[in-house]
């Protein structure tokens, strides 16, 4: 992907497009009309939430990438994942739930223990580390 395209990821988190939550990414932004904020009631409800503003945990990776590479800052790409490091102590101990609602504080559903949650986290942690980030960076985990 060209840089001009990583920077348009980046800015994903800005203005119009702001769909960058502490924990992931709404799939779809809460100024739509079909914007759903919260993920429950019934199972209905539920699946028509589902994509419709539902805050997806694993897309975090993507975004945190993306800003690495615009702004080659590992502090302060691994900034975005500190949430997740907080919910490991939150849900499932020692590991990321699969969905979130879209609203804080970002309530989390689905599985309690994703996997692909974690990989993605792990993934971007681990960018973040061969950039150059150290534990000596880190403010808290």
């Amino acid at each position: 992907m060209a840089a001009r395209q990583w920077a348009g990821w980046v800015r994903l988190r800005h203005g119009h497009g702001r769909v960058v939550t502490p924990h992931g990414l709404r799939s779809l932004h809460a100024a739509e009309a079909n914007y759903r904020g919260h993920y429950e009631g019934p199972q209905s409800q539920r699946d028509a939430a589902y994509h419709q503003g539902t805050v997806w945990g694993w897309l975090l990776d993507a975004f945190v990438l993306a800003h690495l590479r615009v702004y080659r800052d590992p502090r302060r790409a691994f900034a975005f994942l500190e949430p997740m490091a907080q919910h490991l102590f939150t849900s499932g101990l020692g590991t990321i739930s699969e969905i979130f609602d879209g609203e804080a504080p970002f309530t989390p559903h689905g599985a309690f223990a994703q996997a692909w949650s974690v990989a993605e986290t792990l993934r971007a942690w681990r960018a973040c580390y061969d950039a150059g980030l150290r534990v000596k960076d880190l403010t808290r985990c």
